[in-house]
């Protein structure tokens, strides 16, 4: 599966219908939402996915505003409500964090809305069919698209409306290499130190652009509330926001591309990134760097590719010795490696590479493996599995 997005160049007669839509699929969410919670209060009852569809289809002939929205993109803010009234009944059984119970929405911030049905939806590089608004012209660069059709999304955000297709793509990957396995540690002064000792710089998008956003927040408080001006700060402050999120995602699709490339097994750390967070310190740094996104990146396009991530456990990856498994304790400050027993010394962030290709390596099957001075990643691998 792969998700192809493309900015859609409207009409302002079709950003209206567009507005309309989704200010009606908002009030669909609410009302749907609002219909479980009073159920379950006064009835002691649950209402389903089934029982709402059946609402909605006679609200429609009732309000002629509804009638005019495409059905499927009415049920996608059925489907809203449905998975998120499970998640939260999961998680309150589970008893695992934030029960994070479904919230009513402004139709300011509803800002999606899916087709959920199979269909031709791109004609060429430069149209899309938009059920019941037609055709609309597209800009998608070169990106080609071949496969199956099967599902449709509209967004809005603060730089235009965009559109999203997903599509079943099973056509193989190329330019594929081999330069063996590599292990990943993901850090804040070097976005990732690989197992034979290169690093990538860490870009720090929102660090470097936090001075622009201070001028922007400082223009939309000094804007009356409601009025036409404010409206304008708040759009550049959320284009800002836009750029940088736009700025890290593709960065990170970068990296994870050439990694998939060359590697046929990837060794990360299966971080908790959500508690990493809760450090005060850190917690804008870490979210800045986006190692969440980067790991999921990584592990869908090995999947597509035929290529494997194995995730091992984080815990003192930092603290074991990768030539002898000596245990050196160290602080956070301190970003070189010395081991006292077998003198090994470099930089923290390589030796923790190094140990979380070990374990990656054992999980898989592997002996535990020893440098060697003729292999380039200075590591080797004895009775492999398989």
């Amino acid at each position: 599966m792969k998700t192809i997005e493309f900015k859609l160049l409207l009409k302002s007669a079709q950003v209206s219908t567009l507005e309309s839509w989704l200010s009606s699929c908002c009030w669909i969410y609410n009302r749907a939402l609002e219909m479980r919670i009073k159920a379950h209060k006064r009835r002691d009852e649950n209402v389903n996915y089934n029982q709402q569809q059946k609402w909605l289809t006679g609200i429609r002939k009732r309000k002629e505003t509804l009638a005019d929205v495409p059905f499927q993109f009415e049920r996608d803010a059925l489907r809203r409500v449905d998975r998120g009234m499970k998640a939260f009944f999961r998680r309150l059984k589970d008893g695992s964090g934030k029960f994070g119970f479904p919230r009513f929405k402004s139709v300011l911030r509803y800002d999606s809305m899916e087709y959920a049905a199979k269909g031709r939806y791109v004609r060429g590089n430069n149209l899309v069919s938009i059920p019941r608004l037609g055709l609309v012209r597209i800009r998608c660069g070169n990106q080609r698209i071949s496969g199956e059709q099967k599902l449709l999304r509209i967004i809005r955000r603060a730089s235009g409306w965009y559109g999203q297709v997903i599509v079943d793509d099973v056509s193989p990957v190329k330019n594929l290499e081999d330069h063996g396995p590599v292990g990943i540690d993901v850090g804040l002064e070097s976005f990732a130190t690989m197992s034979d000792g290169s690093k990538i710089a860490n870009p720090r998008f929102y660090r470097k652009s936090e001075r622009r956003l201070a001028g922007l927040q400082r223009s939309v408080s000094r804007k009356k509330k409601g009025s036409n001006n404010r409206k304008k700060a708040v759009t550049k402050l959320r284009r800002q926001h836009e750029k940088i999120s736009n700025q890290r995602r593709c960065f990170c699709h970068q990296v994870s591309t050439e990694l998939v490339r060359k590697h046929p097994i990837i060794a990360v750390e299966k971080l908790n990134i959500g508690n990493m967070v809760r450090n005060r310190r850190l917690a804008k740094s870490i979210s800045d760097a986006g190692w969440g996104t980067f790991t999921t990146q990584l592990k869908v396009k090995a999947e597509e590719a035929g290529r494997l991530v194995v995730e091992v456990n984080p815990s003192g990856t930092s603290q074991e010795c990768p030539e002898c498994g000596a245990i050196k304790r160290k602080k956070l400050s301190e970003r070189t490696h010395s081991c006292g027993q077998c003198g090994l010394e470099c930089h923290r962030d390589h030796a923790a590479a190094q140990v979380i290709l070990a374990r990656g390596l054992m999980s898989l099957g592997s002996n535990r493996p020893w440098r060697d001075s003729t292999s380039d990643s200075g590591l080797v691998v004895l009775n492999q599995a398989g």
